[in-house]
Formats: structure tokens, sequence, C-alpha cells
């Protein structure tokens, strides 16, 4: 209920409303260069609306046409007004949605109907004012061109500095004053709290604002930015901006939000390198190939990989279950990972050349698919940190036991004899039509890659190339058999059964709807067939029943060890396309994989799953001039491969690298429509041009390590940029380029483009420090423009109410608060409980993201849905911020602690008490003293209230209710 009316009507006297209006007027300022967003509507259009009219209309109604059908063109903005077809906000009205939807006899297009999702798509367009950019596109495609003309593409250069005539101690100030001339600052007390809140996202104490205003050492301001920047806080709060781009959410959405596994790690690991100010360019290429990186960065303390945990940027996006066209929803998952990678590294909308080439910007339809192909050779993996490297210390322990047991082992000669016909002839029993797709007994399939312990290859001088044996007990568990088998097949005990890992399959064509898998293992091990990528079935089988093989079958095979497995279920409906296998072992457990055929018939072999040899310990042992001796070894190595109760690793959501395979150019964008296949590369307009050496540079098909290396190129002069130009909009309010995600032609120009030259070579020449950027950026004479007002964004003023009430938990990283749940946030996939209102006091970064029960406070406020890149939101003033802030459970909930604090310092009700409270409340809010007619009025209230206390609380909802609260000078 809204604090406007909860209360008695007599509580709400004439001289209160007239506080609430007195404080609206002299605590509001003008709103100056408050700045919205770019029109959000261009993006859609290109990505949704422009392909899908060309795909299905312009054959007929284009200039392309001599003479278009009933004379309807609808490639210019021009043409669509001119006919009539298209009432702008008005979907229903118009022509267009009635021919598309095949109820009045117009029945466009003529051939097939659109689909539902295509005509939601220009129904969205047309309601939403139907977008069409003023510019027209080049004619034909000269992609050299298009480079050569336009601004963005041009290599960096750092321009002479400006002489203004002024005390500008900074070339940045000299750039800012020739466009807008010296001014005077604003005072040190508003200073203070605009660089707090920009470097930490949070408000000065009054203790803080009374030591700086004491500090009148000339660099006081130097001090106190450093010291903002070494506290944690800073890397909250540069962290949120980061997550904006990279689509940051902790659930998949769709229809039952499933979780996104271990995303918090991504978000705590974000926040971590800010602190540490790892370089730029190294911070984005450990986020595109941070798995692939040859020397990674380690944590100082416990030694753990720390670059991999970054390459879990590119699976962040949303994801569907049960897709039915699982090429299709491929498709579309890659589209929004080249979105996002294109738009928070390069500020260019690749993905706008998915259905044709670009419109506007040097970017070809072949290049769309170059990047494409790189991301079809990665996938999503859970992977594993090992703190202090207690896991690799036991596997090393596992391995040296099995090692010392082959060398005594193999002495023996009946141990590596394996018939040669034994070990390469088939089962006779297989089915008639059986295809043999991967034999590990020939060795392991080029391409094939393993993350973990579990897989690793175990090479020994010792052991007879064929053979690799292993461990295991005998059925009665009071004595050890020796096992052999082919060298190249999959058997994780050799790592121990606690290990984990997994071991990936290059890619195949399912041709039968039956794999037949020769195989053992026990403890829910799993063989996985993923299909073009696919990866929701952890949490949703249909449509891919039979898809994953649970290998919880310790007597799997006649021998007791290994078995045959059918697998079938759903696989019919997928011959044709493309898949590969996952042999996963969690630990604690083993599995091992020897062939994979695929038939058209569920038959598994009756057969003996030959060459599987059994020896008995004894026998092996008993020519050895010390039995007792090499019995020992035996059963130190039984007790390795087998304990368990050991130290864990630790999962993390990554990439990994598939085999590297090329992909067809879609035609229209058509997955189903495939071209001929595109090399992986980086973009044309990279590239060297023809003639000169590549300097750096692999030859060949490229891998996302080597396009990361390219994108953060010095040479390359989009991204540092990019990145300059989004840290000026985060700390000024407006970027040198306003279209912050959008360097192409349809973005905006820069401001200065000598200013945004100067600051790109500065972040190179700095060691693309961020810190070091920021820094310059808040130490700047332009920082201090009194013109410059900024609205808070809802994270923001979230953060400062939980400081000022007291209730701020400064905990950096963790697990996810869960988000609080109101009433109305109902749906598939609502959490079975809410979590706490005021999110355990933490701060808003580390409550829980779900795409589908997003908090409607931050909505209030511009949060943007978790969807695309986002690096400018949207700055908007309208009412239901407002009610956000009088009727939102969490702001009462910090209010009323905010008074229980203030309570605490001892009686109220004299009148020093009354003035003390007045001017804390001032300086905690707005970190000021209130001026002496706010005195008066605010006096006067609580004098009138029926207490101090009841006064106070309704003094506190006004003063968080004024734009000073929520904009900052």
């Amino acid at each position: 209920m809204s604090r406007l009316t909860r209360n008695s009507t007599d509580r709400w006297r004439g001289g209160q409303l007239f506080l609430c209006l007195v404080l609206a007027i002299i605590g509001c300022f003008s709103a100056g260069r408050v700045q919205g967003s770019d029109d959000p509507r261009a993006d859609f259009f290109e990505s949704k609306v422009r392909p899908l009219l060309i795909s299905k209309c312009h054959a007929c109604h284009s200039a392309a046409n001599d003479d278009p059908a009933a004379g309807l063109m609808l490639d210019s903005a021009d043409a669509i007004e001119e006919s009539g077809a298209v009432i702008a906000g008005q979907a229903d009205d118009s022509l267009l949605i009635e021919a598309v939807s095949y109820e009045s006899g117009l029945d466009m297009p003529p051939d097939q109907p659109l689909s539902d999702q295509e005509r939601a798509v220009l129904r969205k367009w047309i309601d939403d004012g139907a977008f069409f950019p003023d510019t027209k596109p080049v004619s034909g495609f000269d992609l050299a061109g298009r480079r050569d003309s336009h601004w963005a593409w041009q290599p960096v250069n750092p321009p002479e500095i400006p002489a203004t005539g002024t005390t500008a101690s900074d070339p940045i100030d000299a750039f800012v004053q020739r466009s807008n001339g010296p001014h005077d600052g604003v005072d040190r007390a508003t200073w203070l709290r605009r660089v707090t809140f920009a470097l930490t996202g949070l408000p000065p104490t009054p203790d803080q604002l009374e030591e700086f205003l004491a500090d009148q050492r000339p660099d006081a301001k130097y001090r106190w930015v450093n010291r903002q920047m070494a506290d944690p806080e800073f890397g909250v709060r540069w962290g949120r901006h980061w997550m904006d781009l990279v689509r940051f959410a902790e659930t998949y959405g769709h229809e039952f939000d499933y979780p996104i596994p271990h995303a918090w790690r991504f978000r705590d690991w974000v926040v971590r390198s800010i602190n540490e100010d790892v370089p730029f360019d190294q911070f984005v290429v450990e986020q595109l190939a941070g798995d692939l990186v040859p020397s990674p960065r380690r944590d100082p303390v416990d030694q753990t990989n720390l670059s991999k945990q970054g390459s879990a940027f590119w699976w962040l996006g949303e994801a569907v279950h049960a897709p039915v066209d699982v090429k299709d929803d491929q498709a579309i998952r890659v589209d929004n990972q080249i979105d996002v990678a294109g738009k928070a590294v390069l500020g260019l909308t690749i993905a706008c050349a998915r259905c044709h080439d670009h419109k506007f910007d040097a970017i070809s339809q072949a290049d769309y698919y170059s990047l494409s192909g790189i991301l079809q050779s990665t996938t999503r993996s859970i992977g594993w940190l090992d703190p202090d490297g207690k896991v690799q210390q036991r596997v090393d322990e596992c391995r040296r036991s099995l090692d010392q047991l082959q060398t005594v082992a193999f002495a023996n000669a009946d141990l590596g004899r394996l018939e040669k016909a034994e070990v390469s002839n088939p089962p006779s029993d297989l089915p008639n039509d059986a295809e043999l797709v991967f034999d590990l007994t020939q060795g392991w399939p080029d391409g094939c890659t393993t993350e973990g312990w579990a897989f690793e290859p175990f090479e020994t001088d010792a052991i007879t190339p064929a053979v690799t044996p292993s461990i295991v007990p005998t059925p009665d568990g009071d004595s050890v058999a020796i096992e052999t088998h082919p060298a190249g097949w999959l058997d994780s005990r050799v790592a121990g059964v606690e290990a984990a890992g997994v071991w990936r399959s290059p890619p195949f064509v399912i041709k039968q709807p039956h794999l037949i898998y020769q195989l053992a293992g026990q403890d829910q091990c799993e063989i996985r067939l993923v299909v073009d990528g696919y990866f929701m079935g952890d949490y949703h089988t249909l449509l891919f029943s039979g898809m994953r093989i649970k290998v919880d079958q310790p007597s799997a095979g006649d021998d007791g060890h290994w078995g045959w497995q059918v697998q079938g279920g759903d696989l019919h409906h997928y011959i044709g396309h493309t898949a590969h296998l996952e042999v996963w072992d969690p630990g604690p457990g083993w599995v091992g994989l020897a062939r994979v055929y695929q038939s058209a018939e569920a038959k598994k072999p009756d057969s003996s799953v030959a060459p599987v040899q059994l020896f008995d310990a004894k026998s092996v042992f008993a020519s050895q001039a010390r039995p007792d001796q090499w019995d020992s070894i035996l059963q130190t190595a039984r007790s390795r491969v087998y304990r368990s109760g050991g130290p864990r690793a630790v999962p993390v959501l990554q990439s990994s690298k598939l085999t590297g395979r090329d992909v067809p150019l879609a035609v229209r964008g058509d997955v189903h429509q495939p071209g001929d296949p595109v090399p992986r590369s980086d973009l044309t307009a990279f590239r060297i041009a023809e003639g000169q050496e590549e300097k750096g540079s692999q030859s060949g098909p490229i891998d996302r390590l080597e396009l990361a290396r390219r994108w953060t190129d010095p040479a390359n002069p989009l991204t540092p940029r990019v990145a300059v130009n989004r840290w000026w909009h985060h700390v000024f309010g407006q970027g040198i380029v306003a279209s912050c995600d959008n360097f192409g032609v349809l973005g905006q120009m820069p401001s200065d483009p000598d200013l945004l030259d100067h600051l790109a070579d500065r972040l190179m020449r700095g060691d693309w420090s961020r810190k070091r950027m920021v820094r310059d950026f808040v130490l700047s004479d332009a920082f201090a423009d009194p013109s410059r007002i900024q609205r808070l964004e809802g994270e923001a003023i979230r953060d400062a109410l939980l400081t000022i009430s007291g209730r701020l938990d400064r905990r950096i990283g963790g697990p996810s608060v869960p988000i609080h749940l109101t009433s109305f946030m109902t749906g598939r996939g609502r959490p079975r409980s809410s979590g706490p209102i005021d999110g355990q006091g933490r701060r808003s970064l580390f409550v829980e993201v779900r795409r589908n029960f997003l908090s409607p406070f931050m909505a209030a406020f511009d949060t943007p849905a978790p969807s695309t890149s986002v690096g400018k939101r949207n700055v908007s003033n309208v009412p239901a911020q407002a009610l956000a802030m009088l009727n939102d459970p969490m702001i009462d909930d910090l209010l009323d602690h905010w008074i229980q604090t203030l309570m605490k310092g001892g009686p109220v009700d004299d009148s020093s008490a009354t003035g003390r409270l007045i001017d804390s409340v001032y300086m905690q809010a707005f970190a000021r003293k209130p001026t002496e007619q706010e005195f008066a009025v605010a006096e006067q209230f609580l004098v009138e209230s029926e207490s101090v206390a009841v006064g106070l609380r309704d003094f506190v909802d006004v003063l968080v209710n004024t734009k000073e609260f929520i904009f900052v000078p």
C-alpha cells in the first residue's frame, strides 16, 4: 500500500503535504544534459525486420523488380509510407498485417504463409512505430570501399594536444575546453558524492565527507580516488556495467526458466578481474578464449586457472528446451553470441549480416558465417578448478602407482600378448548394416578433446603400445585381478575413480536411428550424444529422449566389466544432423568406451568383448623374486584407484574446443538452405590488405584464441575506441560516440574524434589499464563540470538505501541471494520459495537475476532485460519510478531500518536533538547539510508530527523521493 495512503488521514495534515511540495521544489534541480538511449528499434529492424522483408517480400515488392507487384515496394521508408500498407503504431489496422494473416483473401506471401513468429516480428515492428532507417543502403557491396570510407575502421591516429590558453593540466581537459571552454567546477562536497558514486556506486558516508573536507592537501582528490579504486566495491560497480554487455543472467528464460549452472562464478570473475585491473585486452581474450590460453592467469593463493572462467561469456544467453528445429535453435544461439561479442568488443552489429551482406557496414554475410564456424567449433562445458592442485596430486599418485605396477606386471610376457586379429576384428554378430563410427582400439581419432583429469592420455615406456592395464577388484573383493585391454580404449580408472573429466569425439553425421556402444562403467557416468550443439538435455528430454546413456553397470559384460549398449529413443528424428559424443565422468565413478557403431537395428552383440583379459594377481607375480613386494605394489595401486573421499574439484561454466569445422553460408539466413562452406576467419575488413604480410596471424582457418588475439591487436582500431568510449559514457553520462554499441554507419559520429583517438591511444600505451583511464577521467576538470547531471541506476539507488539504512553487507562474491518474489511475479519456472525482501543486505549485483522473474524495482529504473548487449541504458523519467519509491515493500523495509538506526543516537525530544537528526539525514542522503529554508521546513514538520519517530519516518520518505536523491549533480 502506498506510503501516502496507508496512514490515517489526520497524519497527513496540510503542513505535511506542504512539506512534500516544498522539498520537491527546493530539493530538485534542472535535469541538465540527461540523455536518453539510442533508438533500440534500429537494432530490431536490422536484425529481425529487414531480413524478413528481404527473404519473404522483396522478390516481388522492391526496386530490384522492374515491375513491383501491385506497385508496392517495401524496401525504403518513403516507399512504405507512400503505399499506405503500414500505419505506424497500428498493426491491426495495417494492410500488411491483414495480408500476411491470410484472413482477407490477400494472402501474402502467396506460396507459403509466414510463421507465427515471423508475423509477430512484423506486428511488433509496426506497433513500435514502423521504424525504417533514413540512411539508404549502399547499392552493391564494396566491402573495401565501405571500410576505407567510414571513420571507425581507420587506424587510431593520436592527435596533437590543442593549446587552449587555460590551465588545463591534462590533455583530456585541453580537448574538452577547446569545445566547451573552462568552468568554475562544483564544490568539494558535490564532487565527492559524484566521484564516489561513479567509482563504487555507493554514497559517501558523513564520516568520509568530513574527512575529505578536512583534507586540504593539494592531492586530496587524487588520494581519495586511489582509495576508492582500491576498494573492492569498485569492481562491483564497474562489474555491473559489464554485466549489461554480456546479457548476464542466472537462468535460461523460455518456458521453465532453468538455471544456468555456476553463472555466479563468472560474475565474481568479472568483479575480481576489474579489481585486479587485468589489462583490458587480456580481459577480452579470456572471455573469448580463456579456455585456450596456453599460459593461463593463475590465482596467486591456490593456483587455480583464472583465465578459463572468463569463457563462460559465450553461454549466458537464453536457451530453449525441446526445440522443434534443433538446427535453427543452434543458429539462433550462435546469432546471439555473435551479436553480443560484436557489440561488446567491437561496437559492430555483425548479426545484421546473418541473412545478407550488411546493408551499411563493411561486413559481408560470409564474414558472419566465418565467425559462426568458429562458434560451432565450440561447446558449452562444465570444467573444473583444482584449488592448491590437490586433485592433480592424487591423480599423479594414482598414475605413479599404476606405472610401478605395470613395470612389474609386464615382466610377465603373457600380459602383453593380445592377438592382432583379436584386437582389430569386430564382433561377428553385429547387425549386418552396422557402420563403424569410432574404434578406439586403433587409437583416439583426430580431433577429439578432453577436459579435466579422467581422460588424460596415460603413457609409459614400460607399456606395450597396444595395451593399457587397468586394476580391478575381483567379484568377491578379497583378491585383485589385473585387466588388460587396448591402450586407446577410454578408461577413466587410470586417473582414479574420484577424478572428473570429459572426452569429446570429433563431429560425425547421424545416418542410422541407433548407436551401439561397447562400454563399461559405474556410478552415474554418462555417454551423451550432442546433436547440433543442443545442451538443454540437462533439464528436459522432450524430443531428445535416449540421447544420454547412464553407464551405471558394474557388471555390464559377460566378463564382469565390458558390454554392449544400444542408444535409440528420438535419435531417428535427427538422421542427417551433425553430432558429437561426450563421455562424462563427474567423479566418483568410472567409465570406459571402446567402439561405437550406428545401425538401423536396435540389436547389441551377444559375443564376448575380447580383447579384454583378466589375470589373477597371484599367477602374475608368482615368478617374481619378491612376490610379497609386488603384492604390496598391487594393493597400493588398487587402493589409490578406488579410494574415495578425497579433494573435490570446483565446477565452473566454461567454453571448450571441439574439432574445428567450417559451416555453410545459409541462404537468406535459412539453415535449411545451405550454400558453400565458409572458412573460419575474422572479419574481412580487419585482414591485412592483399600482398602484405599478416604479422602474427596463423594461416588457414582460425580458432577462438586467434580471433581474440586479432580483436585485441593494437592494429585493430575498434576495440580500444569502443572501450574508452564506454568508460567515458559511464563516468560522464554520454559517450563521445553516443551510440556506444554501434560504431557503424547507423551509429552516431564522435563528438570529438581527436579526443576519442587520444584516449584510445592512451589506453594502449597505458598497458590497457581500465583503472588508470577511469582515474584520469574523474580527476579531470571536465568531471567537475557543474552543468553535468546523471540519474542513478536502479542498482545504485537500492545500494544507496542499503548504505544509509545501515543494512549494507559488503561481502563480495559467492552464490547469489535468491530474488524476492512478489505476489505478481507468477508463471512457470517460479521458484518454490522467495528470497529475503532486502536481499540479505547484499549489493544488487549479488541478487539473483532470473530472466522470467526480474526485479520490478530494477525494471522501473531501466535495468535492461538480459537478452542482448546493452552498453547504454535507457534513462527514463516516468511515474512508475515515483510509485516504486513510494510503494515498494523493500523501500519501506529499508527506511524503517534507517529510522531505527537514527533513533539509537539517544533522546530526540529536545530541539538540539531534532536539529542533529535533520542534519544527519541530509548528510546521509545528499552528502550535504540542509539549507536554512530546508532546515526550517523540516523542523516545523517534525515538531508538528505525532511524535519525532513518526514524523522522521515520513520525512525520510519524502527525502528519498526528491530528484536530488536519485540524481547526482
